[in-house]
């Protein structure tokens, strides 16, 4: 175990122990969800625990019930049986109850009382529900609103209103009437008064203009504006705010785009001149085209078509109907049947007793005699009905708690089995963890020096054949794959079937391995693993391996160095494995002599002989 170790790289290594860790995380889940499986059944049967319990007391209620009901049933029969021997008794002590002899028959009138219907008519009162529509006759005012065109004449050019802005910086607010100075009319608006007069004979400064009128559109579609100055500009069409380009500059400005459809449009430019160069222009492009000044035949003379609509009153008569509910008081007669007591005669036949003690057959004269003897007949009977009904309530209360108690079994059924289940995922992971602290630690291998090439020996006439036996190293290579397999798993938790393959690989070894080589190291400790079984005995048949050499001494180095087998024996099975195994060793180095025949029998022995006294897998 310890070469297979030392063979192995540091990935081989860490993977083994990944692959082993990951068995015990594995086992470890398994064994939480088996002990939440048991849980849950624990809950179940104290559930089916309960429905035991309330369906036995059910059943003894029921039962208690029944014997109460026997037992007046007993009583009703033994009051039975005093009311019939009452009777006899009557018979005997007084024979005026009896009727010997019929003297005569007459007939008497016996009277009774009946209830005799008669019907009688009644006249009531009550009330009448009709319903009515009542018609509602509304008058209802339509309003119509009807186009009409009004055509105006709008002047050609623009009002421009000239104001004194003195006193006020950059960015004026727009000025009250009471600033203005004059108005006047521009065919278009296309100024430059450089260090001039605004409007000619304005300021010079510290002015605002405001161009108002219509200005018509020959076409719908995206028009652009620009009104480049110096100073500040506002453009408003229709209402709304084109351009704002109200600050100081020296020129330049926004160039702004807006839909507009065909016809004439109000149009307000405001401008404003702060100081130095004053002047300001209006350009725009119609779609398709480049930038322009507004031409003076778009503030032309125009003739606007403006539509309204006046309003035609409409009135007409419209009747609704509403339901109404009429309640009329109402006379109705109806038939009542009454009752009344009626005294009625029945005829009877009456027959006069005459004692007679000689009668052979003796007649009841008073049935009333007999009504003890009927109620008692009549208790018995409700008795057994009682009864009847008892039965029949434990045969119920019998079968719900017969169905509780196979609950019951059942659910205890799956406890003993999830619990089972729980032993089991627990052994799991002891193995699983077993395997996992089983594995040693990585040991980094030992360099193997390089042995020194010695001259090869002529061959002589009589040389033998060098020639490496195929077969046989193709033996040794399986036997020692066999080996480092089974060195993988922990000594205690070989089987004995493993323990026999160990042997039996190390055997083959022994017979095709040169003594001193790494196969022969290797199954030397293959003998120290199998010692550490659980049951370390070795076979008889082992004591007839022939060995060669000093193998006592060869074993007790494969114990002495810490990096082997040896090293992960616990002090007790180190001893055990030693003195077993070697005293194996010396009894075959005994049997040398009879090494061919004792072989044969070696190999025979452990091909036959089963693992008798060791655990089964």
């Amino acid at each position: 175990m310890a070469n297979s170790a030392m063979a192995q790289s540091r990935d081989e290594y860490n993977a083994q122990v990944s692959q082993a860790q990951a068995k015990v995380n594995a086992a470890q889940e398994a064994l939480v969800a088996a002990e939440s499986a048991f849980q849950a059944a624990l809950g179940a049967k104290a559930v089916a625990d309960a429905a035991v319990e309330s369906s036995k007391s059910s059943l003894d209620s029921a039962i208690q019930n029944k014997i109460n009901k026997e037992q007046e049933l007993a009583n009703a029969q033994a009051q039975l049986q005093k009311a019939q021997a009452d009777y006899n008794t009557l018979l005997i002590s007084d024979p005026s109850w009896i009727r010997p002899n019929v003297e005569e028959t007459y007939y008497v009138e016996v009277p009774y009382t009946v209830q005799v219907p008669y019907v009688v008519q009644e006249t009531r009162t009550g009330t009448e529900d009709s319903v009515v529509l009542v018609p509602n006759t509304e008058i209802v005012t339509t309003i119509t609103l009807v186009p009409r065109e009004i055509t105006s004449i709008v002047p050609a050019g623009l009002t421009a209103k000239v104001y004194n802005m003195q006193g006020y910086n950059n960015a004026p607010p727009l000025p009250t009437e009471d600033r203005l100075l004059f108005t006047t009319v521009v065919q278009n608006i296309n100024f430059n008064w450089g260090g001039g007069r605004v409007m000619g004979n304005g300021p010079y400064e510290d002015t605002i203009v405001n161009f108002t009128g219509s200005i018509y559109i020959p076409e719908s579609g995206i028009y652009s504006f620009y009104s480049p100055a110096d100073d500040g500009t506002k453009l408003i069409i229709d209402g709304n705010m084109i351009i704002n380009d109200w600050y100081d500059k020296g020129g330049g400005g926004s160039t702004v785009q807006t839909e507009l459809s065909a016809g004439s449009h109000s149009i307000t430019l405001w401008y404003y001149e702060n100081g130095g160069g004053a002047n300001v222009w209006l350009y725009w492009a119609k779609p398709g085209y480049g930038l322009e000044i507004v031409p003076a035949s778009a503030f032309g003379e125009q003739t606007v078509t403006t539509v309204v609509y006046d309003e035609v009153t409409t009135t007409i008569e419209v009747t609704t109907y509403t339901e109404q509910t009429i309640t009329t008081e109402i006379s109705y007669v109806v038939d009542v049947t009454l009752y009344r007591e009626e005294t009625r005669y029945r005829r009877e036949e009456r027959v006069r007793m005459v004692p007679d003690t000689n009668a052979s057959v003796p007649l009841i004269n008073n049935p009333a005699l007999l009504e003890p003897i009927v109620n008692a007949q009549a208790s018995v009977d409700s008795a057994q009905a009682n009864l009847s009904s008892a039965i029949q309530a434990v045969s119920l209360a019998q079968s719900a708690y017969d169905s509780s108690v196979a609950t019951q079994a059942e659910k205890s059924g799956i406890i003993e089995s999830t619990s089972n289940d729980v032993s089991i995922k627990q052994q799991e992971l002891n193995v699983a963890q077993q395997g996992l602290e089983a594995i040693p630690p990585f040991r980094e291998p030992t360099p193997t020096p390089t042995p020194s090439e010695e001259p090869a020996e002529e061959p002589t006439e009589d040389v033998v054949d060098q020639t490496p036996d195929t077969d046989k190293a193709a033996t040794t290579e399986e036997s020692v794959a066999v080996i480092n397999d089974l060195e993988q798993i922990a000594p205690e938790e070989l089987t004995d079937i493993q323990v026999e393959q160990l042997v039996e690989a190390a055997l083959v070894v022994f017979e095709t391995a040169e003594q001193g080589s790494p196969a022969y190291e290797q199954a030397l400790e293959a003998l120290a693993v199998a010692a550490q079984a659980d049951d370390p005995e070795i076979p008889a048949e082992l004591a007839a391996i022939p060995l060669l050499g000093d193998v006592a001494g060869a074993v007790l180095d494969v114990f002495n160095d810490l990096g082997n087998v040896g090293a992960d024996m616990s002090p007790q099975q180190r001893e055990k494995a030693e003195e077993t195994v070697i005293a194996a060793v010396v009894v075959g180095q005994v049997a040398q002599m009879a090494m061919g025949a004792a072989t044969t029998a070696a190999a025979g022995a452990v091909a036959s002989t089963g693992s008798a006294g060791r655990r089964q897998q």
